[in-house]
């Protein structure tokens, strides 16, 4: 977290002379990565295999396009690679489990200057989220523990934006997607990134 914080200023830092308008309009891209955590990832195969050692955070990233349909509201498109939580089964049933959750999501989003002459914008978005999980078992994972599930919920996400210029944005974003994991555990995500508008 500290870490994201510090690239979040950096970012900051790094901002030119300050312009006298921006526009929420067009097209944008983008991408991001920061830390994930994939929640219960262990408790949801305790009737599996009791986990000895577990570490249910990763490095996730994502990828995203969005139109601005009206004025600071936007639809936006993005695809996340969530990470992997690893789980290790104690030594009397030796075993490893991965656990690799990949996301398509549509979200609303509303995002809104309030400071520094428009620069400076906070935003909300939900949606949906389309998840499709690998769950990679050996030893005494094996045959039980499904290969991959899938499955649509919902997705929601806040942050901070700042506009460097007419072109660029720095991101600074927290994002939860429901149930990727067994059906009963959620994915964050926090994360920082850039935008090119267009």
């Amino acid at each position: 977290m500290k870490a994201l914080l510090a690239g979040f200023v950096l970012m900051l830092a790094a901002s030119t002379a300050l312009a006298a308008d921006f526009e929420y309009s067009g097209w944008y891209i983008g991408g991001s990565g920061g830390q994930t955590s994939l929640e219960n990832a262990c408790g949801n195969f305790e009737a599996v295999n009791l986990a000895e050692t577990c570490d249910d955070e990763s490095v996730g990233w994502k990828v995203f396009a969005g139109k601005w349909i009206y004025k600071y509201t936007a639809l936006e498109l993005q695809y996340m690679d969530a990470g992997e939580a690893r789980l290790t089964a104690p030594s009397a049933t030796p075993g490893n489990l991965e656990i690799n959750p990949r996301m398509a999501s549509l979200f609303l989003r509303l995002e809104v200057p309030v400071a520094v002459q428009g620069r400076f914008g906070v935003f909300f978005k939900f949606g949906a989220n389309y998840y499709d999980t690998e769950y990679k078992g050996t030893g005494s994972y094996v045959g039980v523990v499904p290969e991959s599930d899938d499955g649509i919920d919902t997705a929601l996400g806040g942050g901070f934006s700042w506009r460097f210029s007419k072109a660029f944005s720095g991101l600074f974003e927290w994002e939860n997607f429901n149930d990727p994991v067994a059906g009963n555990g959620d994915v964050t995500l926090t994360s920082v990134g850039l935008r090119l508008h267009f």
